[in-house]
């Protein structure tokens, strides 16, 4: 375990050197005589705490206090001093400092109770650092958002509004705070229904979400609205939240939509779903089809709008019906392809859903294409019948040795699945030692067009065998090989001593953690005690006597340890002192949250037995630190952290996290349910992975620019799961340390997918025409 860094400054130069004697085993120190060079020795250093005298030559140590807050305001300060009294300690806590200690290098009560000190400051600090941190993010993500946040007391007061909601009413922000919804500029009727999906979600405690129309300095806008209540720790609500999308634009592409409904070339239908009472779906009806849909299925929109799936012939109403179950049911898309024998036809159906109880279908004619497939897939069968049954790898490469097709065989010699022998080449499962060996080859396969000889082969589990080979060109695109693993016995004898070896690393890694960990108990700084075997005190730390306010030993000497610190007359259930008594085995606890209401103090405890020269166990120790500061600075950054959690995972549009390597560490709810994958599925893979090859170059340039701290807004293509494109403005912002380095951005992702979509099919219909 590190040593936490410390700064110790003094003008005298015995006491430095005793300082440095006496608590090096718990810190590493650096000593600072002048105070001339002080900034340059803390900016260098990367320490966690500044220790020092008052009184020194230079600059005394209120002015030295402020001299360190104004450049490092997170880094705590502590006064160990030999001269001081109430006020000076007084005017140091008032400027910032963490304690004050009177200097007593020979008492061990106050070694002990500065070494607590400063570990309780330092992770203080660095707790409070990350609650600075959590609330940099949150409002970087708040006003960076397109969309409108407004947040509201229990008496439906305002108390927050994102700044872009100037944009539209003409006002500036803070006009609106403390004021009601009346005061704002939405019409009556506006104003109407907010203020009963407000009660209704004070009343019930659920969500509610709506649409309003108001007149703005841009005209008449469109809102989709979200009331979300905020509830504290005793689960009732604090607040409310409102997050407002304008769907202005949205709701002109649905016009625009209509127009383009009527001349696609595919067939297009609206369905939904007639469900029994369990909301399982029992039928489906027919809303509205395009006259592409009707060409292609043979019908008029007559014979199908309002028909249900039963009403229609029986072929195409038992299709429609087991396809779209499944959509309907789990909510995700469906594909398929159906021949209809009566047109000779075959038909692309895809299934998605649109709304609540609603789905849309698209058709496209493949007939064509298909029976191209089919024909091509059967000469290819007979091909694909050889390859798996050859007893032999067989592999395809291309002019470059990467795997295009491997036989069973090859998988089972390589370990390798078919999918990730088709990410590899040739060399790359070669033993590195030959991998120049197989170069060579592929050389001459390229100028000769065939190769033949032995290489060393490693499979994926880091086992080899030696393979004979054969290789040769089919044509400038293609090259055909055959493998024979000729040392199956050695590769079995060099596996084995390949685990043997992981074996033993894997010992000397636990032993190494075992004796680390030893370390750290025998280190444990903190308030002390010790009991006999019936629970009685025999011994305590200074630090344990004033927590309690007790004057000297004797006062507590004799009282049963349940009774001084929990007021009980028996010992505590689940008492783990009684534990160690028993089975002579160390423990290590944490306070619960009933113990800390009934000292108003959390502890971390680490108690182990008291045992004579025979072994005997004759009572126990237990050491414990306070950390009641640093609980509550944990509840708080938690609290924070619910709260942001829930903005994001709500917010309308996507929001995803992204670290200092650029991989993504969060993505909300939005981007989950838009491009298709799981939520695992995106945390800890690049963010190149979601982007089409060919936008790369324009990608990693980007990336480039968070990393210099400089934030964009630009239109982006991503890689949906299934492989389409999805297209959205994104809105990118670095987040910085306090010292200006890169830890990583945040980017929020603008649904104009739709947009761009129909923007592409006008301008092919323009080509084609």
């Amino acid at each position: 375990m590190n040593k936490k860094r410390i700064v110790y400054i003094d003008d005298d130069e015995n006491c430095l050197e005793l300082f440095l004697y006496t608590f090096s085993k718990s810190f590493d120190i650096t000593l600072v005589e002048e105070t001339t060079n002080l900034s340059d020795v803390l900016k260098n250093g990367n320490f966690d705490a500044v220790i020092t005298d008052f009184e020194m030559p230079d600059l005394n140590g209120l002015e030295l206090l402020r001299k360190v807050k104004d450049e490092f305001p997170s880094l705590p300060v502590i006064f160990f001093t030999g001269q001081g009294n109430e006020e000076i300690a007084r005017n140091a806590f008032l400027n910032g400092a963490s304690d004050y200690f009177i200097k007593d290098f020979d008492g061990f009560a106050c070694k002990e109770r500065l070494i607590n000190s400063i570990n309780n400051a330092i992770e203080k600090s660095q707790a409070e650092t990350g609650r600075k941190e959590s609330d940099k993010k949150l409002r970087a993500i708040i006003e960076n958002t397109p969309d409108i946040i407004l947040q509201f007391d229990t008496d439906l007061r305002l108390v927050y509004i994102t700044p872009n909601f100037s944009d539209y009413i003409g006002k500036n922000c803070e006009f609106f705070y403390g004021k009601t919804l009346d005061k704002t500029g939405f019409s009556h009727s506006s104003i109407e229904q907010l203020n009963e999906d407000f009660n209704r979600v004070l009343r019930t405690g659920k969500a509610q979400e709506g649409e309003i129309k108001f007149s703005s300095q841009r005209g008449l806008v469109i809102f989709n609205y979200r009331i979300i209540p905020e509830f504290n720790r005793e689960k009732k609500i604090q607040s409310i939240m409102c997050i407002g999308r304008d769907i202005t634009a949205q709701k002109k592409i649905e016009q625009d939509y209509k127009i383009l409904f009527e001349k696609m070339l595919n067939g297009f239908a609206l369905m939904e779903s007639i469900n029994n009472d369990d909301g399982t779906p029992y039928e489906f009806r027919f809303i509205a089809v395009n006259p592409a849909f009707e060409r292609l299925m043979g019908l008029t929109a007559a014979d199908i709008a309002g028909k249900t799936t039963a009403e229609l012939p029986q072929e195409l109403g038992g299709l429609w019906y087991d396809a779209f179950k499944i959509t309907t049911i789990t909510q995700t898309p469906v594909y398929f392809v159906h021949y209809f024998p009566k047109y000779d036809r075959y038909l692309e159906i895809n299934g998605f859903r649109t709304g609540v109880d609603q789905f849309a279908v698209i058709l496209e004619d493949a007939t064509d294409r298909i029976k191209a497939e089919i024909a091509l897939r059967q000469s290819e069968e007979r091909f694909r019948s050889y390859l798996e049954n050859a007893p032999d790898a067989v592999f395809v490469t291309d002019s470059k040795a990467r795997f295009r097709d491997v036989n069973r065989a090859a998988c089972i010699m390589s370990g390798y699945s078919r999918d990730e022998m088709s990410k590899m080449c040739t060399i790359d499962v070669l033993a590195e030692e030959f991998r120049q060996r197989g170069l060579e080859a592929l050389s001459r396969v390229v100028n000769d067009g065939s190769a033949s000889g032995e290489l060393v082969v490693q499979r994926k589990d880091g086992s080899r065998f030696d393979a004979a080979f054969e290789v040769v060109k089919i044509d400038d695109k293609t090259i055909l090989g055959f493998c024979k693993d000729v040392t199956a016995y050695r590769s079995a004898i060099n596996e084995l001593r390949s685990k043997e070896k992981e074996l033993i690393e894997h010992e000397k890694i636990m032993q190494k953690s075992y004796s680390e960990l030893h370390a750290v108990f025998d280190a444990f700084p903190g308030i002390i005690q010790t009991l006999d075997r019936d629970f009685n005190i025999i011994n305590a730390s200074q630090s344990l006597l004033d927590s309690f306010g007790y004057k000297s030993i004797e006062d507590v000497k004799g009282k049963k340890c349940f009774g001084m610190w929990k007021q009980l007359n028996t010992t505590c259930p689940d008492c783990e002192v009684s534990e160690v008594l028993r089975n002579g085995k160390t423990v290590i606890r944490i306070s619960t949250r009933e113990e800390a209401e009934v000292t108003g103090m959390w502890f971390n405890s680490y108690i182990a037995p008291i045992k004579d020269k025979n072994g005997v166990i004759t009572g126990a120790i237990e050491c414990m630190m306070d950390i009641t500061e640093l609980k509550k600075t944990q509840d708080a950054l938690r609290e924070n952290e619910t709260k942001m959690k829930q903005i994001i995972d709500n917010a309308a549009e996507g929001i995803v996290e992204i670290d200092k390597d650029f991989r993504i560490s969060f993505v909300n709810k939005t981007v989950v349910g838009t491009l298709g994958y799981k939520r695992e599925e995106y945390i800890g893979q690049s963010i190149t992975k979601f982007v089409f090859h060919e936008d790369l170059p324009e990608i990693i340039r980007r990336m480039q620019q968070r990393a210099m701290g400089k934030s964009a807004r630009y239109k982006v293509r991503l890689r949906a799961k299934d492989g389409s494109p999805y297209w959205a403005i994104a809105i990118a912002t670095p987040f910085l340390d306090e010292n200006g380095n890169f830890k990583g951005s945040f980017v929020v992702f603008i649904d104009i997918n739709e947009r761009t979509k129909l923007k592409h099919k006008e301008n092919e219909k323009l080509i084609s025409i």
